[in-house]
Order: C-alpha cells, then sequence, then structure tokens
C-alpha cells in the first residue's frame, strides 16, 4: 500500500463501522477517501473483497453480522451484493468438458390432443427451443444488470470528484480568509503625508491601529526640501511629546522612518519635523 495511507486492515475495520470509538481516526480517513482517488479505488477493492468473502461464507460470525448490520447500510453497497450475486449465477454455469456418450434416442409417442389428431411437430420446436430462450434471457439480465452496475460506478465517481472539487474550492476560500484576516491583524500600520496638514485639520488623516499593532511605517513627502538628516517628533494634540528620534536621513523620494505604537490611544497627533512650522496631523483610532 501506498506510504502515507492506512493499512488495508485499518481501512476493513473503518468498513465493518469498528472505528467508531476513534473519532478522529475514522474522520482523518473519510477526508482521505473524498480526496484522494487512489485511495478511493483502494477502498473499492477491499469493499469488493468484504462482499466476495461474504457470499463465499468463509467469513466469521462477527464479521459476518458486522456486514449484515452496518456494512451493507449504503444503497450502493447492496446493489454491489446483488450485482455479484447475479455475476456468480451466471458465470457458475460452466459446460462440462468431459466427453459423454453418445445418447440413446428413444421416441416418444406423440401426445394425442383432443379430437385424435396428433401434433409431435409443435412439441418437439418448443423443446429444442426452451433452453435457447432461458438462456438468452440470462444473458439480457446480466447484459443489463452490468450496465446497470457501471452506471452506478461511474454516479459514485462523478459525485466523489464533485465533492473532491468542492472540498479543493473550500480549502482555496480558507486560505483567502485567513490571508485577508493576517492583513487586518498585521503589527504593522502605515502612515502616508504627501504634504503637511494642519493641526485643526487631523481627521483628514485617519490611522486605524489594533491592539496586535507594534510599529507604525510613516513616509513623509518632503516638498522642496533637500537629502538630509531631519529631527522628528510626535505629539499630541495639546502639544505633548510622545516619541522623538533625531538624525534621520532622507532622499529625494522623502524621509521614511518607523516609530512604536504603543502608548498611542484614539486622539489627535501630529509630526514635527525639524521644528519647522508645518505639522503632519493625523488621527487615530483604535480598533478591536
Amino acid at each position: 500500500m501506498t506510504s502515507g495511507f492506512p493499512t488495508e486492515g485499518t481501512i476493513r475495520q473503518y468498513l465493518l463501522g469498528r472505528l467508531d470509538d476513534q473519532e478522529q481516526l475514522e474522520k482523518n480517513l473519510s477526508q482521505q477517501m473524498l480526496l484522494n482517488h487512489e485511495l478511493s479505488e483502494i477502498v473499492d477493492s477491499i469493499e469488493d473483497e468484504i462482499i466476495e468473502d461474504y457470499l463465499d461464507g468463509s467469513l466469521s460470525a462477527a464479521d459476518k453480522k458486522a456486514v449484515e448490520d452496518y456494512f451493507l447500510r449504503p444503497a450502493e453497497r447492496r446493489k454491489k451484493l446483488e450485482f455479484a450475486g447475479l455475476l456468480r449465477q451466471r458465470l457458475g454455469r460452466r459446460p462440462d468438458v468431459r466427453p459423454k456418450p453418445a445418447p440413446v434416442i428413444v421416441p416418444e409417442p406423440a401426445p394425442i390432443f383432443p379430437g385424435g389428431g396428433r401434433d409431435s411437430g409443435l412439441v418437439n420446436h418448443w423443446r429444442s427451443h426452451f433452453r435457447t430462450y432461458c438462456e438468452l434471457a440470462a444473458l439480457v439480465v446480466f447484459t443489463v444488470s452490468l450496465i446497470y452496475g457501471v452506471k452506478v460506478h461511474h454516479d459514485l465517481q462523478s459525485q466523489l470528484e464533485a465533492t473532491k472539487k468542492q472540498l479543493e474550492q473550500e480549502h482555496d476560500r480558507a486560505i483567502n480568509l485567513a490571508g485577508q484576516l493576517q492583513e487586518i491583524q498585521q503589527p504593522v500600520a502605515r502612515l502616508t503625508f504627501l504634504g503637511p496638514i494642519l493641526r485643526d485639520t487631523p481627521d483628514t488623516h485617519v490611522l486605524e491601529i489594533n491592539p496586535s499593532t507594534q510599529r507604525i511605517k510613516v513616509e513623509i513627502g518632503l516638498q522642496g526640501r533637500s537629502e538630509g538628516a531631519y529631527d522628528v517628533r510626535l505629539e499630541t494634540q495639546a502639544g505633548a511629546q510622545i516619541w522623538s528620534q533625531t538624525r534621520l536621513k532622507a532622499s529625494s523620494n522623502g524621509l521614511r522612518f518607523e516609530m512604536p505604537a504603543q502608548n498611542i490611544t484614539t486622539g489627535a497627533y501630529c509630526l514635527a519635523v525639524n521644528s519647522q512650522p508645518e505639522r503632519y496631523c493625523f488621527h487615530v483610532k483604535v480598533t478591536r
């Protein structure tokens, strides 16, 4: 058996309903059967073996009871059992290949019908073709059963493929949702300014952070200023300093730096650069 698959003994116990007390193992095996086509084929093969053993009468009393009480609950398994029984009946009639002595033909008197007439030709014709009619009827039953069995197997396979596709779609959807949740709860928040924002209009720039946010990445566009080192400090609306850093290097794209999110609560704040009159003000909203 392929590495990573349950053993044939485990699959057989599962099919006979003896893993009910091992809920996690039964659940994992059911999911593997839905998602792995190769394992599904192995399970089908073991189902056929159980049916053959049941028809042969080689099962123990406990296994026979498990087959009748649990294994044959699904309608498709009962149909497989019925089909296997019909197939055995059909294939069990093998011709006897031993030489037989030439039959001794004893003429039979022709039946006498009312009115005194004899119609031996009609009776002999019926007897000679009766066996052929029976064989043709049995062949028709066998062919219809075979076609029905193939159709049932095809329908089950189609349902299995549809279920597998649906599970794959659900898996992809779960991954996407997990990624979106991670983005929402990411430990880094971003704050971008293209130009100075007045102290009295901080609500034009809103920064949302959550309890898991650890750092705030800030990007400030320094319009008309040259590259160099700048001093930056973070102040509340009342002018209290919360954080500062000196000699931050700027580039032609502006000033980029990180500041900690600790001690920042809901309210208005401003960033001051090099003690210039410009302020980069924003409003913080702490979400839960």
